[in-house]
């Protein structure tokens, strides 16, 4: 299992009252922010939707291993990254490899 935060990103799925409202393009998943943590399945986030509209949604399930997705209801969903990190399979990343480095040094942020 993992400990839902304010301010990590998860999948979306829109249940069917959700998608009359939302602009669903296909069957990708949408972004969306945790923005408050009611417990470890249960979160309220800021969603983005295909067209970038964002909508919030007070309060969600956040399926956690083994939870069944509801039928027609939404949830929102870790991404594998996290998943694999989690279960240490993999390493976590700061940021992607081979971007480049942007020093402060000199600059008005370094003289604070």
């Amino acid at each position: 299992m993992i400990t839902p935060t304010v301010g990590r990103i998860v999948y979306f799925r829109p249940g069917n009252g959700m998608r009359a409202i939302m602009h669903v393009r296909d069957d990708q998943p949408m972004r969306a922010d945790i923005i408050y943590v009611w417990n470890d399945r249960r979160v309220s986030l800021n969603v983005d939707d295909h067209e970038g509209r964002r909508h919030f949604i007070p309060t969600v399930q956040l399926l956690q291993d083994g939870d069944t997705p509801p039928k027609d209801g939404s949830y929102a969903y870790w991404m594998q990254y996290q998943k694999d990190v989690a279960a240490g399979k993999i390493a976590p990343t700061l940021h992607a490899a081979g971007a480049p480095h942007v020093s402060t040094k000199g600059t008005e942020l370094d003289s604070h």
